[in-house]
């Protein structure tokens, strides 16, 4: 480090709060003060230092950073064993390499192998192209040619864990099958880096992460998937939903097969507006339900996407629709129950889960059918079904050119 970046007020001496002129390690911990600045570290506190031991187990806290394991734990994995002595510090199920061939004595018992011979682990006791090592670090079984059983040798096999792919013609640890699936280029090794949606997680994070590459929300909690990456949280979860006491008593559904799940609903509030995903008519303490009664395109449609967590836009987001019957403008001294309504489905339209009539209606207060219901509960949901299914379609008055086709056929393979 520089003697005038360390001397910050010049005086030619080492004053409190400035790090020693005389000395490249201040704090004593073996790092250098400039290598500690540039890292973020504190050059003042030693136990920070990369080639301190902080946790006293025989590895310093760079080595540990490398590896993984935990610099203010001596046994990560909890094993009893401290970090430095331990072969497999990340995982308490093995404990001992006795001729260290990188296979855990216990995980060579297990598969039929050698715990005393050296020359094991580079053998291919499957024949199948891997070497018993590399099936071990690939989660891969060494005595089993085909282990993820999609017919293609793990050897020859680029995701020989996952029987839904096998391909990566490209090389860019994006199976073909999930390029081609999700708008990518199967042929094009650059695109794993880029960042289709534009959440700060690139496109092979995404697959890795099992995240959707074209939502960058894919758990809709208002917050990105690279920033939920970032904070350490899940970015398929979406801890919205709290349980708290009923505020109404639905008095037509006492004794009703419904009621339980009428109070669950009601019950249930979403963060964090605290907006509660079933209200029931009325105001106060009684209220109705009316269990008997269809329920509304609107009605459906709340209630499934509160249900999925999905953030509903604090004012009508910018979008070309504008149905009239449902202003995309508030009014003045609009009551309430249509400022939600206008959230509601406007928001529903910029997830691309409602369009709307070709009349440029949205009729909120129609009665939703079946292949409407089907559709909305879905793409709230956002489930997708298994790639490699096709399951054949029973029903006879279903024709692959109706509109509803697709989400008939989704929900069959997802067995709803």
């Amino acid at each position: 480090m520089l003697d005038r970046i360390e001397d910050k007020n010049r005086n030619g001496r080492w004053d409190e709060g400035e790090t020693d002129l005389m000395k490249a390690d201040t704090d004593g911990g073996g790092e250098a003060d400039g290598s500690e600045r540039e890292g973020g570290r504190d050059p003042f506190d030693r136990k920070d230092d990369m080639t301190y031991d902080l946790d006293n187990d025989g590895l310093a806290n760079g080595e540990e950073a490398a590896i993984g394991t935990d610099p203010a734990n001596p046994d990560t994995d909890g094993d009893s064993i401290n970090d430095y002595d331990d072969p497999f510090p990340l995982d308490a199920r093995y404990r001992k390499d006795s001729d260290k061939d990188g296979l855990p004595d216990e995980y060579e018992k297990e598969k039929g192998l050698d715990p005393e011979d050296p020359d094991d682990g580079d053998e291919d006791e499957d024949e199948d192209g891997l070497t018993n090592e590399e099936e071990f670090v690939e989660g891969t079984d060494p005595v089993e040619d085909d282990s993820d059983g999609d017919e293609v040798p793990d050897g020859e096999d680029a995701f020989p864990d996952d029987a839904k792919y096998q391909k990566d013609t490209d090389e860019d640890g994006m199976p073909d099958a999930y390029e081609e699936a999700n708008g990518l280029n199967k042929g094009v090794p650059s695109d794993a880096g880029m960042d289709a949606d534009g959440d700060g997680l690139n496109n092979l994070g995404e697959f890795l992460y099992g995240t959707d590459p074209n939502n960058p929300d894919s758990d809709h909690d208002g917050i990105v998937d690279g920033e939920e990456i970032d904070k350490g949280t899940n970015p398929l979860e979406n801890a919205c939903l709290l349980i708290a006491k009923p505020t109404a008593l639905f008095t037509d559904t006492l004794g009703h097969w419904s009621e339980d799940y009428v109070v669950r609903l009601h019950m249930t509030k979403v963060l964090p507006e605290h907006m509660r995903i079933l209200d029931g008519y009325g105001k106060g303490m009684k209220r109705e339900f009316i269990p008997n009664q269809h329920i509304s395109r609107f009605e459906l449609l709340k209630i499934a996407m509160l249900g999925n967590c999905i953030k509903l836009a604090s004012d009508q987001p910018r979008l070309s629709v504008n149905f009239s019957d449902l202003p995309s403008t508030s009014r003045p001294h609009e009551e309430d129950v249509i400022s939600k309504r206008r959230r509601v489905v406007y928001t529903a339209v910029r997830e691309k889960i409602v369009q709307g009539y070709p009349d440029n209606t949205f009729r909120p207060d129609d009665n939703v059918n079946r292949a409407e219901a089907l559709k909305i509960l879905l793409l709230s949901a956002n489930i997708k079904p298994p790639e490699e299914y096709d399951s054949p379609l029973p029903f006879s008055d279903i024709n692959p050119d109706d509109w509803f086709f697709p989400y008939v056929k989704d929900a069959i393979e997802l067995d709803v």
